[in-house]
């Protein structure tokens, strides 16, 4: 199982395809194995089992979906893929969380290496891994983590946030820099808060192509067919189905307005998206679950990068739907269970003492 979870971690960087050839597996192995030793019951309920709560909501909504077959369809995915975060706990309790730290810096390492040539050669090196709202997706993640972790410093500075300000999204620009700077404040270290105002200063002035996305907010947000109308769009459809319109059926949008972009299938935000989907319901349990996972991680020192992962996550999602992006879900995943296995292993050795 620890080679099938390093691979799966290396992947989810590069090529979801080909981390759910490990995944697949790994949870098949995991799940028989809970069945047979009973092994959840080592640990007092906390973030897996809260997921698992708040996955068995958005399932009833799903009972009230506009297209019940294909709904089902993907919540029976939230479900089984969401077993990765009790993997994760019981896999890092045991075993730490280093070496699954590794191999996702690793292959954040191999993406940003190619995120960086394509965009200084474009003829010549292609983008063959993640798209650029799914890796900065993930980056938003990322970067919080292991910046809180003080760990792979190097790769963040010469890889992983050239990377994200290379993608040109604005959500995850927002939550990094959010995050980094409570991490800053909290923790007092004020030459990281320095170099995050210098950086931000000096790349919003050096960078023309930063400066064109930051320009364009009031085109992405007021013209026809922008966010505005695409929240209007939102508000018309949870007043006709308080119970949502079903999970993953955010698409729906196309059919109530002809300015929005044909290719768009979801409202660009978090909250907004999972009330059109599953109602107040749904995002009641949403807001629960988010505020109790950063709740739980702010308990202890060790695992407040974990928290700021999260809240960059959602800061980004006001302006983005990166929780119905299926490469930012798997690593919310990882973050969610590697930090409730750091609690898990902080709570077991306070026993022990």
């Amino acid at each position: 199982m620890r080679y099938l979870l390093l691979f799966c971690a290396l992947f989810v960087p590069l090529k979801l395809s080909i981390a759910y050839i490990f995944l697949v597996p790994l949870l098949m192995l995991f799940l028989f194995q809970e069945f047979k030793e009973k092994s959840y019951r080592n640990y007092a309920p906390g973030i897996p089992e809260a997921f698992l709560l708040f996955s068995c909501v958005i399932g009833v909504t799903t009972l009230f979906s506009l297209t019940l077959k294909e709904s089902l369809r993907e919540i029976t995915s939230l479900f089984f893929y969401g077993m990765l975060v009790f993997l994760l706990r019981d896999y890092v309790v045991k075993n730490g969380s280093k070496e699954i730290i590794k191999a996702l810096a690793i292959g954040f390492g191999i993406a940003s290496f190619n995120t960086i040539l394509n965009s200084l050669f474009p003829f010549w090196v292609p983008r063959i891994f993640l798209g650029q709202i799914s890796e900065a997706g993930q980056l938003a993640l990322f970067i919080p983590l292991i910046v809180g972790l003080g760990v792979h410093t190097a790769p963040t500075l010469l890889g992983f946030v050239p990377s994200l300000i290379l993608n040109l999204k604005r959500g995850p620009w927002l939550g990094v820099i959010f995050s980094v700077f409570l991490l800053a404040v909290v923790r007092k270290k004020f030459a990281l808060l320095a170099v995050l105002i210098s950086l931000t200063i000096g790349v919003g002035i050096l960078s023309p192509q930063v400066q064109n996305r930051l320009y364009s907010l009031e085109h992405d947000f007021l013209d026809p067919g922008g966010r505005k109308e695409m929240w209007e769009v939102a508000w018309n459809l949870i007043q006709r189905n308080p119970l949502g319109v079903g999970f993953d059926n955010g698409r729906i949008i196309r059919e109530y307005s002809e300015r929005i972009p044909k290719e768009l299938s979801h409202f660009h935000n978090n909250a907004i998206n999972i009330l059109v989907e599953n109602g107040f319901l749904g995002l009641l349990a949403f807001c629960w679950f988010i505020f109790f996972a950063i709740k739980t991680f702010l308990k202890h020192r060790e695992t407040l990068p974990y928290a700021l992962a999260i809240i960059s996550s959602q800061v980004a999602g006001l302006v983005e739907y990166n929780f119905g992006d299926s490469k930012v879900y798997l690593m919310t995943l990882f973050v969610l269970g590697l930090g409730a296995g750091e609690i898990a292993r902080l709570e077991k050795a306070n026993q022990s003492n």
